[in-house]
Order: structure tokens, then C-alpha cells, then sequence
């Protein structure tokens, strides 16, 4: 990609993430918890989102080393006890972000279809790639959060499925969760997990006929 096209794709992942984070927000709140809006999380103005490491270093790194940007937004607060009905409005929360991203990659999709067929100058251009490279990145996102590995997530889901000490055994790991998934990352093991995913993910919006 050329550099314009880089800086783009960079700053529309910026804002992928922060849609991930206001998303989790906006639906605590229409749950009955309001800590993210007091916090002023629920803005699109990245200051209040961005978080060095893992906004600006993790993506650029992972851009350089693996042509795919990865990372996240700060997570916003959200307080279970606020919450009006426990456990269905948390896992509620929990899946608002990656499907936030995931309607983000699938109405790039959409656009690039339809520029594809209507501009093909354009969707085979900066534009077109631009939008091809939201899309992959947004299904990166989605699959990766949905790991079931605290604090991801797919973790606030799949710790319902359990009960008693299977459960709190499950919880106790989340201390650990970020070294977990720093070192799993460094492994085949989610490169294969992303891959699959986002190859089902691309074929279920469209996005399999284009890479084609």
C-alpha cells in the first residue's frame, strides 16, 4: 500500500476500535449502567480512548511484522451491578463491540461491491484498498475478541457455560489474561484460529469473492 493509503487504513482502524469501546458503553448504558457516560467514554473523540500501547505501538507493529493492523482502545468501564437484568445484559454488552466491528466489515464490503461493479477505477484503487483493508481488519478484530480467554470478549460469554469451581477457576485466570495472550500470540495457534475465522467471517459478507 502507498503511504496515503497506509495512513488511512490506520486512522479508520483508530476509530474501529473506538467504535468496539463506545459500543460496549452505549449498550451498558441503555442496560442501566451509566459509568462509561460519566467517564466521558462515550465520544468519538479519540483522546479519550486512546491508549499508547496498545492504540498506537501494538498497531504499528503488528502492521510492519505482519501487514495486518492489530489492537485496541482503552476499555471503558462498565459496573455488572448497575446492570438491570445480570447475566444476559452483560453478555450483551460484551457482543456489542465485535459486532460493531463486524457491521463495520461488512458495510465495507457492501461499498466496495458496489464500487467494484458501478467504478471499477475506483474500487480497484486507493479507495478500493482502503476499504478491502477495514474490512480485514474489522474481522481480525471479531474474531480475535471472541476468544474465550479473560479478559477478550468471548470470555464474558463463555463463563455463563460454566458453574461452580469450574467457573471460578475460569475467573481466577483473568489476572493472567493479558501475559496468556501475549505469549499465545506469539504461536501458531492464534494465527490459525484468525485465519479460519476470518476466512468463514469474509465468506459470510461477500468478501471471499473479491480477495478471489
Amino acid at each position: 500500500m502507498s503511504v496515503l493509503t497506509t495512513i488511512v487504513v490506520f486512522a479508520l482502524f483508530l476509530y474501529s476500535v473506538i467504535l468496539h469501546e463506545i459500543a460496549h458503553g452505549w449498550v451498558a448504558l441503555k442496560c442501566g449502567d451509566p459509568t462509561a457516560k460519566w467517564e466521558g467514554r462515550l465520544t468519538l473523540n479519540p483522546v479519550s480512548h486512546i491508549d499508547p500501547v496498545m492504540s498506537v505501538l501494538v498497531p504499528l507493529v503488528t502492521y510492519f511484522t505482519t501487514g495486518v493492523i492489530f489492537g485496541a482502545a482503552k476499555p471503558v468501564p462498565v459496573n455488572t451491578y448497575n446492570l438491570r437484568r445480570y447475566p444476559r445484559d452483560w453478555i450483551l454488552v460484551a457482543v456489542a463491540g465485535v459486532a460493531t466491528n463486524f457491521l463495520i466489515a461488512a458495510t465495507c464490503s457492501l461499498l466496495l461491491h458496489v464500487l467494484v461493479r458501478a467504478a471499477p477505477a475506483v474500487g480497484y484503487g486507493m479507495v478500493g484498498a482502503v476499504l478491502l483493508q477495514t474490512a480485514i481488519t474489522n474481522l481480525v478484530l471479531v474474531v480475535f475478541n471472541l476468544i474465550p480467554i479473560p479478559p477478550l470478549d468471548g470470555s464474558r460469554a463463555f463463563r455463563f457455560l460454566l458453574k461452580g469451581e469450574a467457573r471460578r477457576a475460569y475467573d481466577s485466570i483473568e489476572r493472567y489474561g493479558m501475559f496468556i495472550i501475549l505469549i499465545l500470540i506469539n504461536t501458531p495457534v492464534v494465527g490459525w484460529i484468525i485465519h479460519g475465522g476470518v476466512d468463514a467471517l469474509a465468506t459470510v459478507i461477500g468478501l471471499d469473492r473479491l480477495l478471489a
